[in-house]
């Protein structure tokens, strides 16, 4: 019984120390964009598979939901109108990724 009980202390220690490192593990890169009017600010944060979340202050007002890349690839973002963005792959990927291209509509504040 006292095994079973070393064992499980271990364990649920390792979770929460696992679990801890993640959330500092969770993106890699992070870029900020303003918008031409210099009034709006969103920030593009990647993870190691090069997924983009898209954050308006510390709201994520686009999450990815594709499996990734194998290679490292680089988003950007094109300003449509103060309240709209484009995201699209960088190129010279840009022609590879051409279905990578995503309209987002920033919240009003």
């Amino acid at each position: 019984m006292k095994n079973i009980k070393n064992v499980l202390s271990i364990a649920v220690l390792g979770v929460t120390i696992f679990a801890a490192g993640c959330t500092d593990l969770q993106y890699e890169k992070q870029e900020s964009f303003s918008s031409p009017s210099g009034d709006l600010t969103v920030t593009v944060k990647t993870d190691a598979m090069c997924r983009p979340d898209v954050y308006y202050g510390k709201d994520c007002i686009f999450e990815y939901k594709g499996a990734g890349f194998m290679e490292e690839v680089s988003w950007d973002i094109e300003w449509v109108s103060d309240d709209e963005i484009m995201l699209y792959l960088e190129s010279p990927a840009r022609d590879k990724y051409a279905g990578e291209k995503y309209s987002i509509e920033i919240p009003a504040s």
